[in-house]
């Protein structure tokens, strides 16, 4: 494979990751602030602030994903 194509396959990946990450915080910021407007009862059994950082950790997963696809990226490159 040349490094134009591990180029162009790294690029793929993260402009996915980069979409997926977008629409998990799209989902999720609201979702954690309806928890903690509502104060409704604490689907964890803690306090909502503990719900919203719950719901919130699939923005830090998909943050992973995504600086894992961009170092793919430099990779690709030779720099990294």
């Amino acid at each position: 494979m040349t490094t134009s194509e591990k180029f162009k396959e790294a690029t793929d990946n993260f402009q996915m990751w980069l979409g997926v990450l977008i629409s998990t915080v799209e989902g999720t910021i609201p979702q954690a602030q309806k928890v903690l407007d509502e104060k409704t009862k604490s689907i964890s059994g803690y306090s909502p602030e503990s719900d919203a950082e719950l719901i919130l950790r699939d923005i830090s997963k998909r943050l992973d994903d995504v600086n894992s696809s961009f170092n793919n990226i430099l990779k690709s490159i030779s720099m990294l």
